[in-house]
């Protein structure tokens, strides 16, 4: 049993670092940014317990999404140092995982914020 709770912290741990390193790339700070000011105006509106977690789900969905970016690109650059085409080509589809990802929290945020903007 001690030995499952020491792996279980050891995980969370190792977890943890991948958050903060993940939080020094700029990319991230700039969506963690964005996901904190549609928090921010969240609360100056009365959402539904189902609004509040649709936009949370977003926000976490592109912040996974750009963590998993990260670490496919800088793995990619690990593997191969000079430019590659097929190594783009790798970058480019985890990328386009973020910008749908951010596409549909946007349109979502849209949805959610609108009966409250036109009031």
């Amino acid at each position: 049993m001690m030995n499952l709770l020491r792996n279980l912290v050891h995980s969370f741990r190792c977890a943890g670092r991948g958050v903060w390193l993940a939080g020094q790339a700029r990319n991230l700070r700039i969506m963690l940014g964005i996901f904190l000011a549609v928090i921010a105006l969240a609360a100056t509106y009365d959402l539904s317990a189902t609004g509040w977690a649709v936009l949370l789900i977003c926000g976490c969905v592109v912040l996974s999404a750009e963590i998993l970016n990260s670490s496919i690109e800088a793995l990619a650059d690990y593997v191969q140092r000079e430019y590659d085409e097929d190594i783009r080509t790798i970058k480019d589809l985890a990328a386009g995982a973020v910008l749908l990802a951010a596409g549909l929290a946007g349109t979502v945020g849209v949805i959610v914020f609108w009966p409250h903007v036109i009031g």
